[in-house]
């Protein structure tokens, strides 16, 4: 009987731990992706704020919620963020894109959670394809 007591204490502890940070808006984000192109980390930052905001900003999601991207400058390159939106303000980002220099040009890496209760996007497809020159929403 007290292995099963402390199982089910165990397992509602974590129950109410990741309630806790899923509430506080701590969520998993993933690396899903992970590209290198020829390109300057400038230029490839700007096309994938200028796209991101052209298109994940008019989505016409079911929660009527859009999306803000950020970018941000960081040692090596820069850093693009992607936050739902909640009335005017944004909300922890979802999507994490960074773009560092290389001898050759960029590495872009993508980490992606969920935007929203369990819902994927999936914009990493979107950025790879913006990556590498389609700037198709």
């Amino acid at each position: 009987m007290n292995k099963k007591l402390r199982y089910l204490k165990s397992t509602l502890a974590i129950l109410v731990i990741s309630v806790a940070a899923f509430t506080s808006g701590c969520m998993i984000i993933l690396p899903t992706s992970s590209i290198s192109t020829n390109q300057k980390p400038e230029k490839v930052a700007e096309r994938i704020e200028y796209n991101g905001n052209r298109c994940w900003s008019t989505f016409n999601l079911p929660i009527h919620n859009d999306i803000a991207v950020k970018k941000y400058e960081i040692a090596n390159g820069y850093k693009l963020t992607a936050s739902r939106m909640a009335g005017s303000s944004p909300q922890y980002p979802f999507l994490h894109v960074t773009i560092t220099g290389s001898d050759y040009g960029s590495n872009v890496e993508v980490r992606e959670g969920d935007f929203d209760l369990g819902s994927d996007l999936n914009l990493s497809a979107d950025v790879r394809r913006w990556v590498n020159g389609d700037s198709s929403c």
